[in-house]
């Protein structure tokens, strides 16, 4: 999620799009669109909920790809991704 890696400069991967949104303190929601350069392939879309807990002294973080949401609903021309 780099700036660097995810630019879109023509690369392996080139980013088309890419938003954190936070939904509260403990929970926000990374989407991101590749383009991944081969030919019939759609661009691949990620959505992906972080949620994080301190407990005593450690940051506990959960990650959850297969999900949907209101605010980022499928769109027929990218393919869903899960990681």
């Amino acid at each position: 999620m780099s700036r660097v890696k995810t630019k879109g400069d023509g690369g392996a991967f080139g980013s088309l799009e890419r938003d954190l949104t936070p939904e509260n303190d403990h929970r926000s929601f990374y989407h991101s669109v590749y383009d991944i350069h081969i030919i019939g392939f759609r661009p691949w879309e990620f959505l992906v909920a972080q949620i994080w807990k301190l407990q005593e002294d450690r940051l506990v973080v959960g990650y959850s790809s297969s999900l949907e949401h209101a605010d980022f609903p499928l769109r027929p021309q990218f393919v869903r991704a899960t990681s």
